[in-house]
């Protein structure tokens, strides 16, 4: 019931959708008022079962979404993978925040690490006439999911407490490091030892000591 869509045609977009997000408890809660969307003319809505899966239901509007996108117009969807109850990906809507999208995709699990939680945006580089990955992490225990605006083509990813960051984040450094130009070095940063997920992360703009620490897990026990 904190997921129901309204697909709408685009007034903007000759041939475009338009996605609509609204909390359905709330619409019933205080019927007729701001909470309680009203219809235009050929609107669809989608209504999904608590314990279901929404990614069949979704396909036919991620398609639709996927069409109307071109080359400087990225397609009005995100992705969120990791844990989560129903990874997928789902429609972009107006003012979309992290907490949106984590309504979607019916929670988080119960023993998801909150202390880093990551973000890869697409963004245009006019110098090399290509789209390139911009990575960023969060503290969700500082920063509320409904705090963190999100962007078309966002990739978010949640892991478990304790989990090794490895097998996700080599992509993304590989990403990263093949947009790197001429002596330019690699946006990385490694840590080893006493910490309980050493490993090479993404460098990050002001990152200190203390935050990789933490993303890394915190010090081990063996430290003390």
């Amino acid at each position: 019931v904190q997921y129901s869509l309204i697909v709408r045609k685009s007034e903007q977009i000759s041939s475009g959708l338009e996605v609509i997000h609204f909390q359905l408890d709330h619409a019933l809660e205080a019927a007729h008022s701001s909470a309680d969307p009203q219809f235009k003319p050929d609107d669809e809505l989608h209504i999904f079962s608590l314990g279901a899966a929404r990614t069949e239901q979704l396909g036919t509007i991620i398609g639709r979404l996927k069409e109307q996108s071109s080359f400087r117009q990225l397609p009005g969807i995100v992705t969120v993978g990791g844990n989560v109850r129903f990874p997928g990906t789902y429609p972009m809507t107006a003012n979309m925040t992290l907490k949106d999208l984590v309504d979607a995709a019916y929670d988080l699990n119960s023993d998801t690490d909150l202390n880093y939680v990551t973000i890869v945006h697409r963004s245009f580089d006019s110098a090399t006439n290509r789209y390139i990955a911009q990575f960023e992490s969060f503290n969700l225990i500082r920063h509320p999911a409904q705090t963190i605006p999100l962007a078309p083509l966002d990739h978010v990813h949640f892991f478990k407490v304790n989990e090794s960051r490895e097998a996700y984040l080599s992509g993304m450094l590989d990403t990263l490091k093949n947009q790197v130009h001429g002596n330019q070095l690699a946006p990385q940063v490694a840590i080893s030892g006493s910490v309980k997920l050493p490993g090479t992360y993404p460098l990050e703009k002001g990152m200190t000591v203390s935050r990789l620490i933490a993303i890394a897990g915190g010090i081990s026990e063996s430290a003390y």
